[in-house]
């Protein structure tokens, strides 16, 4: 259980409380770098704070931090280089991301026995829930997933195949929101074993669009990113029952 608090602390740090303008300003404002590793850092403590002694917990948090802070520095040295390539920043995603996955990993094997606290906030979980704390923790964790992470996963891919534009500055709110309920629909689905129901929300989505998926270049880049925003919803809805079950 340790490792998808620590993972769903991460992503409501790295992602849901990073805005897009947060992401741009870090890059060359240290201050809202500082700002963006101050709210990761009180998210991770949060999680820490089920297990091990308060030494552990500062000491373990502190490591994490400091992890997440020199990763994403490096991120964005590399980033500011003049001859830096937009579509280079899928490769660089995957990297980032995967090292800090691997740090959450190896800090999880660590400190497993809850302590007082840890043990005291789980017995009013199950005396209000009862004992679904852990199936509750991965399902948060796949929505989470499901909201920013994988909508900037499906930009970085479109870059990448350069089907994104590298020097559009401006967001595409409703293109996101609609990415974001189709994906939370699609996982929804998943959960419950409706698999057959995905194939209306896909409908669904391309009748509002039918016009402009006349045009080659938007049909591909539409195909193409709706079907990862399906796969990854999919993935994660079968993830969640088979470690659930």
């Amino acid at each position: 259980m340790k490792f998808f608090l620590l993972l769903l602390a991460h992503l409501l740090g790295d992602f849901v409380f990073q805005t897009s303008a947060m992401a741009v300003n870090k890059m060359y404002d240290f201050r809202a770098f500082l700002k963006h590793c101050a709210v990761y850092a009180a998210f991770i403590f949060l999680a820490l704070i089920w297990y091990g002694s308060i030494l552990q917990i500062l000491a373990h948090g502190a490591i994490i931090t400091l992890s997440h802070f020199l990763v994403d520095m490096l991120r964005c040295g590399i980033q500011k280089r003049p001859k830096y390539e937009k579509k280079r920043e899928f490769l660089y995603f995957n990297l980032d991301q995967l090292i800090h996955i691997a740090v959450l990993i190896l800090f999880s094997f660590s400190a497993q026995e809850a302590n007082g606290l840890g043990k005291t906030l789980t017995g009013i979980y199950i005396g209000l829930f009862g004992n679904t704390m852990f199936p509750a923790l991965v399902i948060a964790t796949a929505y989470c997933i499901c909201l920013h992470p994988a909508g900037i996963f499906i930009k970085k891919v479109l870059m990448r195949l350069e089907y994104q534009k590298v020097d559009d500055s401006k967001e595409n709110i409703p293109g996101f929101l609609i990415g974001v309920l189709e994906r939370l629909c699609v996982l929804t689905l998943a959960l419950i074993g409706q698999y057959t129901a995905v194939s209306f929300v896909i409908a669904a989505k391309s009748l509002a669009r039918m016009k402009l998926l006349e045009e080659k270049e938007f049909a591909e880049k539409y195909l193409v990113g709706t079907l990862i925003s399906v796969v990854i919803a999919t993935l994660c809805g079968t993830a969640v029952n088979l470690i659930i079950n």
